[in-house]
């Protein structure tokens, strides 16, 4: 079958098309710009976004900052819809000098009086035991807490005399005296 020269050509034409264009060169050309614009878009898109976020936070702010007020509103109108006392009788700081002496002996007469009241707890307390235990463990008990002088170390017997007799030219131990009359010259 014989080609037509025509349609020669244009297969002619189109392979050196084909050949010419590079298309390796060309998307490193036209890549960084469709890069860019896409990154834009993007860009765009957050900023959408967020404007969205933004303008639903406010608005849900401004629901939660109404029903807030309502409801101090109505804790408010709660609070005076209740009885209140004429007057508040609530213990006040004193006002003079003897307002703070007074204080200060009622606190003490209040001390001296649980003072008073563990003394005989503590009475009561150690009579039951007693009565539990048998008579003589109150006085063991009394005699734990007496004091106790077994820390104090002891002199061992004529330790005493020791020390003086050693040291006897010492300047700030002073001579001992002897018994004996002084001999006449």
């Amino acid at each position: 079958m014989a080609i037509n020269p025509d349609l020669q050509r244009w297969v002619d034409f189109v392979d050196q098309i084909n050949s010419e264009m590079d298309p390796v060169h060309q998307d490193d050309e036209v890549a960084p710009f469709i890069k860019d614009a896409e990154d834009i878009k993007k860009a765009r898109a957050k900023k959408r976004l967020n404007y969205k976020l933004r303008k639903l936070e406010v608005e849900q702010k401004a629901i939660l900052l109404a029903e807030a007020k309502q409801s101090i509103v109505e804790a408010r109108r709660k609070f005076k819809s209740q009885p209140q006392l004429p007057y508040d009788y609530s213990q006040r700081p004193p006002s003079s000098i003897n307002g703070l002496f007074r204080e200060a002996m009622e606190r003490e007469e209040l001390e001296a009086l649980e003072l008073e009241q563990k003394a005989e707890l503590y009475k009561q307390v150690m009579e039951k035991r007693a009565k539990e235990l048998g008579d003589d463990w109150p006085r063991v008990q009394e005699m734990s807490q007496d004091p106790r002088l077994d820390h104090i170390p002891k002199y061992w017997p004529g330790y005493r005399g020791l020390i003086p007799n050693y040291f006897h030219d010492h300047p700030l131990i002073p001579p001992q005296k002897s018994n004996e009359p002084p001999a006449a010259s």
